[in-house]
């Protein structure tokens, strides 16, 4: 039992990743921020498998976040995918005051978008049983295509993805096909 990333930095960019709990494993949350710190969570595909032990999937917080301060209180969750196959489940889960942004996600399965403080915007759900095999792409007509919010750079750092994830290890250009997709992955075909 364990996180699969775990960060106490006063910041951190979690960028186009794959963060998936295996089968049948007791895991615990995919991200764990338990200290705060400026945190852009962005353009990840997130797996949490139903034998998760902890159904937030990102906790920002949870361990205090004592001599931490403005910039330090911030996160931002931009342009992730996560698909849920527990029963319950949350995208993030906030244990502080900070005033977090969660937006432009998509979600297949149960749950929440956010538990907690925070600015919960143009996040998208989809049914888990429309998820084609192997994909992290929302369906055909989904209304999260071409319907994300363009967000302004914070701190310098910008908040549009420009990259998804390419398996085995690393990242490939996002190419637009319209406007922006919400989720991790632009829609090859529409």
């Amino acid at each position: 039992q364990g996180h699969h990333v775990k960060s106490r930095a006063l910041e951190n960019h979690i960028l186009y990743n794959r963060i998936e709990d295996t089968q049948g494993v007791n895991s615990s949350r995919l991200i764990d921020l338990p200290n705060c710190g400026f945190s852009v969570v962005m353009g990840n595909d997130l797996l949490q498998s139903a034998s998760t032990s902890n159904t937030n999937a990102i906790g920002y917080g949870p361990e205090g976040c004592a001599k931490r301060y403005g910039k330090q209180m911030q996160l931002f969750v931009v342009n992730n995918t996560l698909i849920n196959e527990a029963s319950a489940g949350t995208l993030v889960r906030n244990h502080t005051d900070s005033n977090i942004t969660v937006i432009n996600n998509v979600l297949f399965g149960a749950g929440s978008v956010l538990i907690g403080r925070g600015d919960e915007i143009n996040n998208f759900r989809e049914d888990l049983r429309n998820l084609q095999p192997a994909s992290w792409e929302p369906p055909k007509g989904s209304p999260a295509i071409d319907a994300a919010i363009t967000q302004p750079a914070v701190s310098g750092i910008s908040l549009t993805p420009i990259a998804e994830f390419q398996a085995p290890a690393g990242y490939t250009e996002r190419i637009r096909r319209g406007e922006l997709d919400a989720g991790s992955r632009e829609i090859p075909a529409r």
